[in-house]
């Protein structure tokens, strides 16, 4: 009988540390709210500066405060209601306190649904003085195509009063292969290392391109951008200037920026983690 009871105290000590271990194992798991942990809230912790989730409101979960005019919600790429940017002639978003957005690296992760455009262009983002021209800075824009197959995104950076301009479509001059579908989400991401002047650029987690950003004949280094740069913008070009600047009037959505270039890997875990089903 001695032995009977021993046994099943014994059976239920291991049930109970049996237990434990699934519970600090599911702990490892979730985010200690018992949500499964996103893989793509893993990458490069210490270097994401700003996250904008679109789920209904314009916050920034790295905590910079916002100020918005115009912005409404839309379906994101997964059918939910009000969770993604949606564009238009007047809406945008200005983060005025810009000291993280000084990157002489920097990674640029989004979600986007863009519309065709005619011509012109649609500024998606920018960090510029206005007053010295529209591209004294860094951003990214899509560019208006008389094309029916494809939409033109194009980055720029100056530095040391050297332009730097980089098709996301063509490579010198010559059409990719890979087009940016209009009216479908896509994955985009624009990384460059300001230490080796390396720019990459992916479409749904695979690298489009790889170059090295040359002013004249000098890498191009780390980006600079002006002191007197006050504001970061999403979905504007704050340059009024001129006549064929527009803000953004597509859809975005989970937009990820780091100050580090990320690594083909590193992308494709974000793409991996969010793509729809």
């Amino acid at each position: 009988m001695k032995t009977l009871k021993f046994l099943s105290w014994m059976l239920v000590a291991t049930m109970v540390a049996f237990a434990a271990c699934s519970k600090d194992d599911d702990d490892d798991d979730d985010n200690g709210n018992g949500d499964p942990i996103n893989p793509a809230d893993t990458v490069a912790v210490e270097n994401l500066i700003a996250y904008f989730k679109f789920d209904g409101d314009v916050t920034d979960e790295k905590g910079h405060a916002t100020v918005s005019e115009g912005v409404t919600f839309t379906l994101d790429r997964h059918f939910n209601a009000n969770s993604a940017y949606k564009g238009s002639e007047t809406a945008f978003i200005r983060i005025d306190d810009v000291d993280k957005f000084r990157m002489g690296s920097m990674t640029f992760s989004m979600w986007l649904r863009a519309q065709q455009m005619p011509g012109g262009t649609n500024f998606i983002l920018t960090f510029i003085d206005p007053d010295m021209d529209w591209n004294a800075g860094y951003g990214i824009w899509q560019e208006g195509s008389h094309r029916g197959d494809t939409l033109r995104y194009k980055a720029f950076s100056r530095h040391h009063q050297s332009d730097i301009y980089a098709w996301t479509d063509t490579d010198w001059g010559n059409l990719r292969d890979v087009f940016f579908p209009p009216a479908k989400w896509f994955h985009f991401v624009y990384a460059y290392n300001g230490a080796n002047s390396v720019r990459d650029i992916y479409l749904d987690g695979v690298r489009l391109a790889s170059d090295t950003l040359i002013a004249g004949e000098t890498p191009m280094g780390p980006v600079t951008v002006p002191a007197s740069a006050s504001a970061f913008y999403i979905g504007k070009n704050p340059n009024t200037v001129h006549e064929w600047i527009g803000n953004y009037e597509g859809d975005l959505d989970d937009l990820r920026i780091y100050n580090v270039a990320l690594t083909e890997e590193q992308v494709q875990i974000i793409f991996e983690a969010e793509k729809p089903e």
